[in-house]
């Protein structure tokens, strides 16, 4: 197979195995048929005041927070029930997701795409550590969501 060919496998796997991936957590996570509409905005997370703020969903983290420069991630924000969503006090952020410095530049240079999955970074609220997203890494915030509510699936909730 030539070289361009197994790139092109590569990414469309790596396509692949994002949307599977993005389809379970929606279904199992986001408890199915209790998932809010997609929105134009998206949570994301200010790492210095560590509160959420609302921006555009086609921005790649790290973004601009209230607090300055490259210090907003992206905060996958959870409730226990859809109808809590719109109540501060019983939505949680569940993990944080960002790029590596540097990662941003080329993420649309297919060439890259291995760079690119381990430049995807996740950790959770009060952990200090990014790490890679794995799926061992998803499974382990997607659970500590289901365990923050009683073992039921959490939903996913949007700005």
């Amino acid at each position: 197979m030539a070289k361009s060919n197994k790139q092109n496998l590569k990414i469309g796997i790596a396509a692949g195995c994002f949307i599977v991936a993005l389809v379970i957590v929606v279904n199992f996570v986001g408890g199915g048929d209790d998932v809010q509409p997609a929105r134009d905005t998206e949570w994301y997370y200010d790492i210095d005041s560590k509160e959420l703020f609302e921006a555009e969903t086609s921005q790649n983290p790290p973004v601009t927070a209230p607090s300055g420069a490259n210090k907003g991630v992206k905060a996958f924000v959870f409730a226990c029930d859809v109808k809590d969503c719109s109540d501060s006090s019983k939505r949680f952020v569940g993990y944080l997701f960002k790029y590596a410095d540097g990662v941003k530049d080329f993420l649309d240079d297919r060439s890259r795409v291995d760079e690119i999955m381990k430049g995807t970074l996740v950790r959770g609220v009060d952990e200090t550590d990014w790490v890679t997203l794995t799926d061992e890494a998803q499974t382990k915030y997607d659970t500590a969501a289901m365990t923050k509510c009683g073992g039921k699936s959490a939903a996913v909730c949007m700005p």
